[in-house]
């Protein structure tokens, strides 16, 4: 019975899963591995139907949204070992290489900068907290949602304070423009 346990019942209780993640671990569950391995029970699944996986799921995704399929795949079964569902050392993600990652540095150049900052002023007056919050951006190089979602409770002084955010917990520095705004 434990060995047909199938893949689409564990990832619910695979971790604990931070707030800011829960939306994006539902995502990839849906788009990549809910209806994957469907006629396998957990202990059935081997290397090679894991990369056949990959390269299917690769050719109708983003190699990037695969790999993060892929590490939520692998947590599975770590998880089905550890839980007795599969045989200790038999996770069939382990021989299997994510997509290469691209290297992404993207700045904007000195024209860019200078349309966004004359966009930003002309909004000021129609949309002040959108120029409010995307001036914050630019100055603190945090993510949209840390901005759009920042409560007071989470400013001190010269620093923000973020309980949960993309990479965990996290401090950022204000710089006095910051802090005016």
């Amino acid at each position: 019975v434990l060995g047909r346990c199938r893949l689409s019942c564990l990832p619910v209780m695979c971790r604990e899963v931070r707030p800011a993640l829960q939306h994006s671990d539902y995502k990839y569950l849906r788009l990549y591995l809910q209806n994957a391995f469907m006629d396998k029970g957990i202990d059935e699944i081997s290397h090679e139907d894991v990369a056949k996986w990959m390269v299917e799921a690769t050719r109708r995704g983003s190699p990037g949204a695969v790999n993060r399929a892929f590490d939520r795949l692998r947590a599975v079964m770590s998880k089905a070992e550890e839980w007795g569902f599969r045989p200790e050392g038999s996770n069939p993600c382990h021989q299997v290489k994510a997509n290469p990652r691209r290297k992404m540095n993207r700045f904007l150049n000195a024209q860019e900068f200078s349309r966004l900052g004359k966009a930003i002023d002309e909004s000021r007056t129609d949309s002040p907290n959108h120029a409010a919050a995307l001036t914050l951006l630019l100055l603190t190089g945090c993510r949209k949602n840390e901005i759009v979602g920042l409560k007071w409770s989470e400013v001190r002084g010269s620093r923000i304070y973020r309980d949960d955010s993309k990479t965990g917990a996290r401090t950022v520095f204000l710089c006095p423009q910051a802090r005016d705004i």
